[in-house]
């Protein structure tokens, strides 16, 4: 039984080993998924995210966009380089990226809302006006303020 076993082990890694892999430096070796030689939990953030869009992709490829979180574990080299093997297979990511980057944004969301856009309970968003802050005074503190917008129930 024994041997049995260990022969659908060895077939099972043979086929798997044999797999033309969707991104060069990936691999499986005896069972395990390679890439760039390193296994699964060793590998960074940044590899872990390309080598799981690779696999995504290659699993359904007629499929036009992969979602994607925690791109902030990419430095902008890395994300160049990821967005052009993206573009090459023809492939967009929505993703989220936390970052303190102005320049690095396309949308800021702050407190739970588009910068730069009004809230509304009808759902529609207007371009929000500029209201200058008034400085406070040295020896004043500003206390937070709740406003009651709920909008009709």
């Amino acid at each position: 039984m024994t041997d049995d076993i260990q022969d659908i082990r060895d077939r099972k890694n043979k086929l798997l080993e044999s797999v033309d892999m969707p991104l060069p430096g990936l691999s499986i070796q005896e069972g395990v998924l390679i890439y760039n030689g390193k296994q699964w939990d060793c590998m960074s953030g940044a590899e872990q995210l390309k080598s799981s869009t690779a696999i995504v992709r290659a699993l359904n490829p007629k499929c036009g966009f992969v979602l994607m979180d925690k791109m902030e574990q990419m430095d902008i080299d890395t994300m160049k380089e990821f967005g052009g093997w993206l573009e090459k297979e023809g492939l967009q990511v929505i993703a989220t990226r936390v970052t303190n980057n102005l320049d690095e944004c396309s949308i800021i969301i702050e407190d739970g809302h588009i910068k730069g856009e009004e809230f509304s309970t009808t759902g529609k968003t207007t371009k929000a006006k500029s209201k200058p802050k008034a400085e406070p005074k040295e020896d004043q503190i500003e206390e937070p303020k709740v406003t009651d917008d709920w909008g009709e129930f």
